[in-house]
């Protein structure tokens, strides 16, 4: 599966194969804000332009086995042992120690390196949307948690004023709602600053216009169903082999390549150049009247000054044992990187679990608290503790939540693998 979609992320990027419309700004999912990144970033455009490039660098050296073709013409000027030239010639390689082969395998390494490193900048760029897209749910999450608890305490402060009023509690009890109102309205204030940085930052990295959270990036019954079925999956993967088909690796293995074949090609100078040339004089040239055409076998060797090109060639073996080190460095980092993947989920998926309870009993915890309040058992103050931590427990729920979430799909653009709401086991 990862070899087939590789092959299609070469154009446009690696979501084309979910079958996404063209990158809109309201009601945009994740998958459609990866796509429009794609479509819109400037760096990820001058890469591909670059890998178009090599593709022409590529035909270009393969166009070295091709015979070169010239044209002199010199004027009627000189001395009987230099005389001018006017000719047409053709002069073809038959034999240069293998020189045009290496030439056209430095390009093919080249190109190779240049794609990678395109999709490795892709991954990187797709990795920055991911955090955003999770600074936005975060944000949006916790901004929704405020707005539950300033409804309760709003109906709190209700209540309060009336037994206030009744005489029925002191006017501190009220004092003590409209201190913690104020607290959760600047929780609030600083949710909505944070989702508003955050949407103002995923508009940059997609270059959609005036974002708006649609009702597919909430947490819906689907998504904790997808962040547990890749957390299961990461389990029994190979993550090792995970890690070699990591782009930062496959383009440090293109690097070997091309290191090798820069080598080959230095290593080809040391030996002579075995060549044919035909020759077509055009017009007669000074006292030589003779047009005919003109056929040579030539044998040309051009070392350089104290034959240095076998100590480049030397320096060149060095730095192919230098490029074999950074693939094996390349691929460990790449499967640190899917072991904390591995972690952060197995974790998140933990505390989500746990949370929920948590949540789930800081709501009973309330609940009771109100009717021993109202039977003299406990002080507004255990009520209004009661929930704040009930409010602390939904905030910690819901950065587990969009941890878990963001592991889950870094892992799949790490992998290479199609972001969906929802994959079935």
């Amino acid at each position: 599966m990862r070899s087939v979609f590789r092959s299609l992320t070469l154009g446009l990027g690696c979501l084309l194969t979910i079958g996404m419309a063209p990158a809109k700004a309201p009601g945009a999912d994740l998958p459609d804000l990866l796509f429009a990144a794609v479509q819109s970033n400037p760096s990820l455009k001058a890469a591909w332009l670059e890998v178009a490039a090599s593709g022409q660098d590529l035909e270009v050296a393969e166009r070295g086995r091709w015979p070169v073709v010239s044209a002199v013409m010199e004027s009627k000027t000189g001395t009987v042992t230099a005389l001018p030239q006017r000719a047409l010639r053709a002069q073809q390689a038959l034999w240069d120690g293998g020189r045009i082969a290496s030439l056209v395998s430095e390009s093919e390494a080249q190109k190779k390196v240049i794609t990678y490193l395109y999709h490795q900048q892709q991954q990187q760029v797709f990795l920055s949307v991911v955090t955003a897209w999770q600074n936005v749910m975060a944000a949006k999450e916790r901004a929704a948690t405020a707005q539950r608890a300033l409804l309760r305490l709003q109906e709190f402060h209700a209540q309060m004023t009336r037994r206030v009023e009744a005489q029925a509690s002191p006017r501190i009890d009220l004092e003590l709602v409209q201190a913690r109102d104020f607290q959760t309205q600047v929780e609030l204030s600083t949710a909505l600053s944070s989702l508003a940085n955050s949407l103002s930052r995923l508009e940059q990295l997609t270059g959609l216009q005036s974002l708006r959270l649609p009702d597919a990036l909430a947490f819906d019954y689907f998504q904790p169903m997808l962040a547990a079925w890749i957390t299961q999956d990461i389990q029994i993967q190979d993550l090792g082999l995970l890690a070699s088909k990591d782009y930062a690796v496959l383009r440090n293995q293109a690097e070997v390549e091309l290191a090798r074949a820069r080598y080959a090609t230095k290593d080809a100078e040391k030996w002579p150049q075995l060549f044919v040339r035909v020759e077509q004089p055009v017009g007669k040239v000074v006292n030589y009247a003779d047009t005919r055409l003109s056929a040579f076998v030539g044998l040309q060797y051009t070392p350089n000054a104290g034959l240095s090109n076998l100590l480049q060639a030397q320096a060149l073996l060095t730095r192919v044992d230098s490029s074999e080190q950074l693939v094996q460095a390349a691929q460990r980092e790449a499967q640190e990187a899917f072991e904390n993947d591995r972690e952060e989920m197995v974790s998140s998926k933990a505390k989500v679990s746990a949370l929920e309870r948590a949540v789930a009993g800081s709501q009973a915890e309330l609940a009771s608290y109100l009717r021993q309040f109202q039977g003299g058992k406990k002080s507004w103050l255990d009520v209004l503790n009661a929930v704040r931590e009930q409010t602390q427990n939904e905030y910690t729920l819901t950065d587990a939540k969009t941890a878990w979430m963001a592991a889950a799909y870094k892992y799949q653009v790490r992998a290479g693998l199609p972001l969906q709401k929802v994959t079935p086991p």
